[in-house]
């Protein structure tokens, strides 16, 4: 991690102290009421995470869009392993729907949240991850990087920074609040803590504890979940692809303070 360790090694000794009152203060954000941390130390995944399995996304019937292939994340591609929750697009695929990798939160009605996902990109052009919270289409908090370059939703100079949207509550896709900030230059090499502080009427994105940019739009307020995915679809728009070799997004730690709908007491 870079040198935000110490900020963030401060912000953890002030939570520590607010959980003896029974919530949890993270600071310059709010108080929560759970707090959940998920690593990958054995084979499996850790209770509280689940799965998907044979969920299938209809890519190519979606209109606007143009995808070659639909996804289908099955569990096949989820592997826990050497101390990493690895998520898997196979490599050479060419038939559709391409296999990809999902995985999610039992919990399913976190209303607000601090969550950090300590993770390495895959340098291997034409996938999508994911880092977000899910309710639906219209109810979307989005951290995502396109593996390829010459996605048309990257820049011209066919970088590959990280994408930032929340989805338009009207469900409108050409309204969508988004915007796009540079990745650490070693993202796909080196861990690095990407986070979604999520309270009301207000989305902070930041990157190794440094804020990248702030959301007052399209907010939601309903609870939902939190998921982390890799997928492709072969839409030139997006993700491209399907991946030549196996692309593996790798995740250390997933870190969540939140609160949910179905608490009746409040911090």
């Amino acid at each position: 991690m870079a040198s935000s360790t110490s900020v963030l090694a401060l912000s953890l000794f002030a939570i520590r102290l607010a959980a003896g009152q029974g919530c949890f203060n993270v600071p310059d954000v709010g108080l929560f009421k759970h707090h959940d941390t998920f690593t990958f130390t054995g084979s499996s995944v850790p209770d509280g995470i689940y799965v998907s399995d044979g969920e299938l996304v209809r890519d190519t019937q979606q209109p606007g869009t143009g995808a070659t292939f639909d996804h289908i994340f099955n569990a096949r591609n989820v592997r826990v392993r050497n101390g990493f929750l690895e998520l898997v697009v196979p490599g050479r695929q060419t038939t559709s729907p391409l296999e990809s990798g999902q995985v999610g939160t039992w919990a399913d009605d976190m209303l607000y949240l601090s969550a950090r996902t300590t993770a390495t990109f895959s340098s291997v052009p034409g996938t999508c991850h994911g880092i977000f919270f899910y309710k639906d289409d219209c109810n979307e908090i989005d951290i995502e990087y396109l593996s390829d370059g010459r996605s048309l939703s990257n820049p011209p100079d066919h970088s590959t920074p990280l994408q930032y949207t929340n989805q338009d509550l009207q469900c409108n896709r050409d309204q969508n609040t988004h915007t796009t900030r540079p990745r650490p230059a070693d993202a796909t090499t080196a861990l690095h803590e990407y986070r979604i502080d999520w309270t009301k009427g207000k989305v902070v994105f930041r990157t190794d504890g440094a804020v990248q940019t702030t959301f007052t739009s399209d907010v939601p307020s309903v609870g939902g979940t939190f998921l982390l995915n890799n997928w492709a679809n072969g839409d030139p728009g997006w993700t491209l692809g399907p991946p030549a070799s196996d692309s593996i997004f790798k995740v250390q730690k997933l870190e969540i303070f939140y609160n949910r709908t179905s608490d009746t007491g409040r911090c």
